[in-house]
């Protein structure tokens, strides 16, 4: 082989290798989306009476990405090659901000905590109010009547 058949085998080997690279990426991406599009679906789900279709359509409106993109991704993940760009940097921002809000509730309770732990010590029925802490009836007893209440007969 000549110095010039050499160096375009080595360009064409090279630009195979960039492609697999892409390729790879592009994988990693659509297997990010759709981790992301699974959390944040179930979290819009509803409960009872709701659809996974209809909570996967909300998010899908609310974050800006095309309902039918969102179902393709949920439905036809495994003959998806990659994922488009907008819907990529949707998801992740979706995912983003709902994992900020949970992290912020976090450092709210665990501040909560640690000021009730630094407290002084009230008294019983105080904390108990005061945290909506009531104690059930222990098996084999009536509940406890509230103070100022009479019985009726």
């Amino acid at each position: 082989m000549s110095a010039s058949q050499l160096s375009v085998r080595a360009k064409s080997l090279s630009a195979g290798a960039r492609m697999s690279l892409t390729v790879n990426h592009d994988r990693a991406a659509l297997h990010e989306s759709i981790e992301w599009l699974e959390h944040l679906t179930l979290s819009e789900f509803r409960g009872r009476g709701d659809t996974v279709g209809a909570a996967r359509a909300r998010l899908a409106r609310r974050i800006g990405l095309k309902v039918s993109y969102a179902d393709r991704l949920w439905n036809k993940a495994k003959e998806m090659t990659g994922v488009a760009g907008g819907a990529y940097r949707a998801l992740k921002q979706a995912y983003e901000d709902q994992s900020q809000c949970v992290q912020s509730q976090a450092d709210h309770y665990r501040a909560l905590r640690e000021a009730l732990r630094h407290e002084a010590p009230l008294e019983p029925r105080a904390t108990a109010l005061a945290l909506d802490d009531v104690d059930p009836p222990h098996p084999g007893q009536p509940p406890a009547k509230p103070e100022g209440s009479a019985s009726r007969r």
